[in-house]
């Protein structure tokens, strides 16, 4: 059955072509507008079937869009121009009325069943054919007449800008998606040079900071083992030279589980074994283990208050923390002053806990830097102070853990004061100490 249009004559006809504008500009989309194609010759003329066939890359034509049957998307038909009835209209741009099919040489029934009548147009713009609308009415539908082709040739023209428009905005939209693309590769890249850059610089820290730190006590052990082997010292003196040689051990192996404690928390093969821990005990603990070597040059003070509400943590890790902290604040106070470690409760359900003391102080162009990872403060002051540039990567690797925070404060020549914030511990009693909760009884409707 022929697909019809509402009933319309002569006067009407601008109406039709009107609405037929509205219709084929309703959408950029390239299939939404030759949908809209077949849709607007439907409103001005009935048909059995439409088809629509664009050229493309190759320069064949293919069926794109078609009212009244159903296109095999897996096998579509596609033919070069020049070819049937529509190659023939494409070749020449040239509409083409076919009256009787049975006396047309050029005339292909696309689905197997002969038509009785086809109209084909061209679809132009300027001097560019971008393919071809084709109709086609069997019996017994009468024929196409010539006046059928001036309207779809008019509408034809309209439908030729519609498809170039949305050709233009198919590639707008594909060059906007490429560009993100590309902005996309261009920011990974520019993240993986940043990691790179970053990866080159932490190299270049370790081999120095490895080569300065391990050359020291080798050549110490060393230096003492052959004066002992070639039988240079006796006596008491082997004994010293002994100690030096265990002292530089220590002083090794301290710096090896420095880095590879590092590496742990960096890699988060930490686990935490939460539980309450007082603080105030904590910071007696650290600063004892700082006491002998620090004796006639810092002086130590514990203010932390007895009465602090305790912290939720590992009580390991957190005197490793403390002691980080401390040892950085004697290590770079050389002219000695005072090491102070404080605590107070904080908001947010939070314990403060700081280590301040009168030390050479950190730069400001290096403060962004002091949690990286193998970074140390390379100033005339610092020459001489001995470390790995792990200890408050450390730090901030397991305060993170246990889900706190750290802070700082420094300015040069005068101190620092480190701030670390922990969530504080909230007791809750066993099930067993509540008793038995009395039954709440139903209330009567």
């Amino acid at each position: 059955m022929a697909i019809l249009p509402p009933p319309r004559d002569d006067s009407d006809q601008l109406e039709l072509l009107h609405g037929v504008s509205g219709v084929l500009g309703a959408s950029p989309d390239m299939d939404a507008t030759m949908d809209a194609v077949l849709r607007a010759i439907m409103l001005v003329l009935p048909f059995d079937t439409a088809s629509l066939f664009l050229v493309d890359h190759d320069g064949h034509l293919r069926i794109c869009a078609a009212l009244g049957y159903e296109l095999d998307g897996r096998d579509p038909r596609v033919f070069p121009v020049g070819s049937g009835v529509v190659g023939w209209v494409v070749s020449n741009r040239t509409p083409a009325l076919v009256l009787d099919s049975e006396h047309d040489g050029r005339f292909e029934a696309f689905d197997g069943r002969t038509p009785r009548s086809l109209l084909a147009v061209p679809l132009c713009v300027g001097e560019r054919v971008l393919g071809s609308l084709c109709l086609v009415r069997r019996v017994p539908a009468p024929p196409f007449a010539e006046a059928d082709t001036t309207l779809v040739a008019t509408i034809a023209n309209s439908a030729a800008l519609a498809l170039e428009n949305a050709r233009l905005h198919e590639q707008e939209r594909a060059l906007r998606l490429r560009l993100e693309e590309l902005n996309q590769l261009y920011s990974q890249e520019r993240r993986l040079v940043e990691q790179l850059e970053r990866h080159d610089r932490v190299y270049s820290s370790v081999v120095s900071t490895v080569s300065h730190e391990l050359r020291t006590p080798l050549m110490g052990i060393q230096g003492f083992a052959r004066m002992i082997r070639d039988g240079d010292i006796e006596g008491e003196e082997v004994r010293d030279f002994a100690s030096e040689i265990h002292d530089n051990a220590v002083r090794l192996s301290r710096y090896v589980c420095g880095i590879l404690s590092e590496d742990a928390v960096e890699r988060g093969n930490v686990n935490l074994e939460l539980r309450e821990v007082r603080l105030r005990p904590l910071a007696d603990r650290v600063l004892r283990s700082f006491a002998p070597m620090t004796r006639g040059t810092h002086q130590l003070v514990n203010d932390v208050p007895a009465d602090l509400p305790s912290v939720r943590g590992d009580a390991d890790r957190l005197t490793q923390i403390a002691f980080n902290l401390v040892s950085n604040a004697v290590k770079y106070s050389p002219m000695g002053g005072q090491v102070r470690v404080w605590a107070r409760p904080a908001e947010g359900g939070k314990v403060e806990l700081g280590v301040d003391d009168e030390g050479i102080g950190i730069p400001v162009d290096s403060q962004s830097r002091v949690f990286e990872r193998f970074y140390r403060v390379a100033t005339p002051e610092t020459r001489g102070i001995t470390g790995a540039g792990v200890g408050l990567s450390i730090v901030k690797g397991l305060v993170d853990l246990h889900g706190g925070s750290i802070a700082f404060d420094s300015e040069q020549g005068r101190g620092s004061s480190f701030r670390v914030r922990l969530p504080q511990w909230v007791y809750f009693p066993p099930a067993a100490d509540y008793g038995e909760l009395p039954a709440l009884s139903r209330l009567s409707r």
